[in-house]
């Protein structure tokens, strides 16, 4: 009986003991958990302190949308031009039909685009009545909840963006040449009423239309050069040039974008703690790390050039994160860790904002490069128009055709954008120009060997091998048909047998308004649209000498 009191002792000694550990720990934990917590907090709080006084909205209510007056919302315009676009009228982007991005179209190609021109009158029309009004607003309130992300009509604009570039690109081959500059200008429009909604998904749209534009440009621009004496035909490529030259609402928008994503992004990070409160310092952890990577990012978004940006976006910080590629869980997602590293259970709620960003912003550079080049062939054709010539250098161009030769956002020091001669470099025996930027080195190969003509982003090589790597970026701004084009027995653009450059490209006959009897046409409704033939084809060019 001693012996069993004696064990109840010493059992009741442990297990105060250990209920005395066990309640030190738990009230230590507390401790740190409501210390840390308050830390973090407090950090939060400074950060968004900080962004505010650099006039950042740091809240959903403080998102700033546009304000259009009753009946002046250019959104509200677009929104009525894509329902009036008729289903399974395809014009030639939108159809399943391949052809050289570039003149001379074949029979198919043209009967497409006749059919949509005859049949959507009413859906351009809205497009043009929507020019009137400079502001968009396609939200009524900014909702930092991602399922509120996205805009209605997104997929709608790009099909109405399609089938007004095709329409320019049509009405340029019929002569008309000053409402085919009217038509790209639509376009361009388009993209600038989604620039105002300040969320990334609708930038990076926006640069989809502006890239749609800046390259049906660029096609279309040495056939406009014949209507350059036209008043009309004048007045409309100068309004194109200005529309090109005006970056401010692209700046704009991406710059409010780069905001409302940090938005978004602390919503989902403090809805997920809140949810979690023993471990919501977890989420103030990640909002503060991610708020830090937010004013490097604004910072970025606001550089001049592409270099100035990506030394910015180095001070990025990053972290591997649990789940994911490259995390220490990656194998349940068939890939490897990118290293082994032991998962961290701070990082429970990583994102990586500022990682992802900087591929939004390198893309805007890109666009903003694109503008630019395109505004400069437009005014070498009003140039050789006036002179009968090309100019001898691009200073020539201002300034009765630009304000200022644009800069070269690729290059650190911002110099003017590129223009080369080749001698004698187009297959009639006369010169072919070349204006440039340069986000990467020249190709391995001679540009005298590139016989394609070069519209829209040019792919790089490696050693020889087709990659997605940055190269000096050629437009040509003449019109010729290479080597290997020609009509096939079809009546269609294809490859010509044995090689020899084909033809030039025949003046486009007098202008004459669509039939409005002309059907419409959809090649194959059933198949999703394919893309281009060429359109993706890439030049190898070597640094030519510079006049």
């Amino acid at each position: 009986m001693p012996a069993a009191a004696e064990h109840f002792r010493h059992a009741s000694f442990w297990t105060g003991r250990t209920l005395r550990t066990a309640l030190a720990a738990a009230v230590l934990l507390l401790l740190i958990r409501v210390g840390w917590g308050w830390h973090l907090s407090s950090k939060v709080r400074a950060q968004l302190d900080a962004a505010r006084a650099r006039g950042e909205a740091t809240t959903a209510a403080e998102v700033s949308l546009s304000a259009p007056a009753p009946g002046q919302n250019a959104w509200d315009l677009h929104t009525r031009a894509m329902n009036a676009t008729i289903f399974g009228v395809d014009s030639p982007r939108s159809s399943n039909l391949e052809y050289t991005s570039y003149p001379p179209y074949g029979p198919k190609w043209l009967k497409l685009a006749e059919g949509s021109e005859a049949r959507h009158g009413p859906a351009f029309a809205l497009a043009r009545q929507a020019r009137a009004h400079p502001l968009a607003r396609a939200r009524d309130t900014f909702d930092p909840d991602p399922k509120a992300m996205m805009v209605n009509g997104l997929n709608s604009a790009r099909n109405l963006a399609n089938l007004l570039a095709d329409s320019a690109q049509f009405l340029e081959t019929r002569g008309q040449y000053a409402e085919a500059a009217e038509r790209f200008r639509d376009v361009l429009h388009l993209a600038r009423s989604l620039r105002q909604d300040p969320v990334l998904v609708s930038q990076l749209v926006a640069l989809g239309l502006e890239a749609l534009a800046c390259g049906g440009i660029q096609i279309a621009a040495p056939g406009l050069r014949a209507g350059a004496r036209d008043p009309a035909t004048r007045k409309a490529i100068t309004g194109l040039i200005a529309d090109l030259l005006d970056e401010g609402a692209a700046r704009d928008g991406f710059r409010a974008a780069a905001v409302a994503e940090r938005i978004v992004v602390t919503h989902m990070l403090r809805t997920a703690g809140d949810q979690r409160l023993a471990i919501r310092p977890l989420a103030d952890r990640q909002i503060a790390f991610e708020s830090a990577n937010a004013a490097v990012v604004a910072e970025a978004v606001a550089a001049d050039t592409w270099p100035a940006a990506e030394l910015i976006l180095t001070r990025i910080k990053t972290e591997p994160a649990i789940f994911g590629p490259g995390g220490a869980w990656a194998g349940i997602f068939g890939t490897a860790p990118a290293a082994p590293f032991v998962p961290r259970y701070s990082r429970w709620f990583h994102w990586g904002f500022g990682e992802f960003y900087g591929k939004g912003i390198e893309k805007q550079i890109q666009g903003l490069a694109e503008r630019r080049i395109t505004a400069v062939a437009l005014a070498m054709q009003l140039y050789y128009a006036d002179h009968n010539r090309w100019p001898t250098r691009l200073a020539d161009l201002v300034p009765t055709y630009l304000p200022a030769v644009p800069r070269d956002p690729y290059r650190a020091a911002a110099p003017e954008v590129g223009y080369v001669t080749l001698p004698k470099g187009l297959p009639d025996g006369t010169d072919r120009p070349l204006i440039y930027v340069e986000p990467g080195p020249v190709d391995s190969q001679d540009v005298n060997q590139w016989k394609q003509p070069m519209y829209g982003w040019q792919q790089g090589t490696i050693n020889g091998l087709s990659a997605r790597v940055p190269i000096r970026q050629y437009r040509d701004v003449t019109r010729f048909r290479p080597a290997d084009v020609k009509i096939n027995e079809d009546g269609d653009i294809g490859p010509a047998p044995g090689g020899g450059f084909g033809s030039m490209y025949a003046p486009p006959p007098p202008p004459v308004s669509p039939t409005p009897s002309t059907p419409g046409v959809d090649d194959d409704p059933d198949k999703p649209d394919a893309p281009r033939k060429g359109e993706h084809e890439q030049p190898d060019p070597d640094a030519p000498k510079h006049p």
